[in-house]
């Protein structure tokens, strides 16, 4: 057999085996768990819990985690609010004692008789409402859980039972009392209304480009709030 005719069968043979092998997909079952780096769905959300992610996180970083603050580049008295593992590492990890919020300095900086030791300061937007101070006490009190819920409802659109509560948690702070930031006091169903047609609220909370973005720092509302948002000015602002 001459070279040239023994290399064609080579190459034949070796087509030949290709076409008899079988590839994985590129494009995998969607349903399909990786038993390794399985994808956890966070829970519904328990009315009777506190969530880090959802409830306390957002209220941390409007009131206290910003810049100049309690924020990574001034970490003011050791202390940095932006994440779960900062507010547990803070000062050597005594800052939150799970389970015992009167142990806590995170709670009882909040409720603090001495103005110069009350955070944040009443200059600063302090003190917190108690309904907020009440959330932070709940999360510490169950355990301080570093536990997130997933729960939002776009179609919920009342004032009180969806836009009141996540501006609480993530803009009164600094949008409240007799010096608002940029004189936008969110704290109202007038005052809010008055924000979304002559401030564009949900330009900014939706951070469009030509908006300023709010919260200015920290997370940023969810798009399930801002359709929230979205669905309640549609439906004429009611005070519901």
């Amino acid at each position: 057999m001459s070279l040239r005719t023994s290399a064609f069968f080579g190459i034949f043979t070796l087509l030949v085996g290709m076409m008899g092998c079988t590839h994985e997909s590129m494009n995998p079952d969607p349903d399909f768990i990786n038993p390794v780096n399985p994808v956890v769905q966070d829970p519904p959300c328990d009315p009777n819990l506190v969530y880090f992610e959802q409830d306390v996180l957002p209220l941390l970083q409007s009131s206290c985690g910003y810049a100049g603050c309690h924020d990574v580049a001034t970490a003011e008295d050791g202390v940095i609010l932006v994440s779960y593992e900062s507010v547990m590492g803070s000062k050597g990890g005594d800052l939150v004692s799970a389970g015992n919020p009167q142990n806590s300095e995170l709670y009882e900086v909040l409720v603090e008789d001495n103005p110069n030791k009350l955070m944040p300061p009443p200059d600063e937007g302090g003190p917190l409402s108690q309904d907020q101070i009440d959330l932070i006490y709940g999360w510490i009190e169950q355990g301080a859980l570093n536990n997130s819920c997933a729960d939002c409802d776009s179609t919920l659109a009342s004032y009180s039972g969806a836009i009141e509560l996540t501006l609480a948690a993530s803009c009164t702070s600094c949008h409240s009392g007799a010096n608002p930031d940029g004189q936008v006091d969110l704290t109202s169903h007038a005052g809010v209304v008055n924000a979304v047609t002559n401030r564009n609220l949900l330009g900014c909370i939706r951070h469009d480009a030509y908006a300023e973005a709010m919260p200015p720092s920290g997370n940023p509302l969810t798009d399930c709030q801002i359709q929230q948002f979205q669905h309640w000015i549609d439906a004429g602002m009611p005070n519901d």
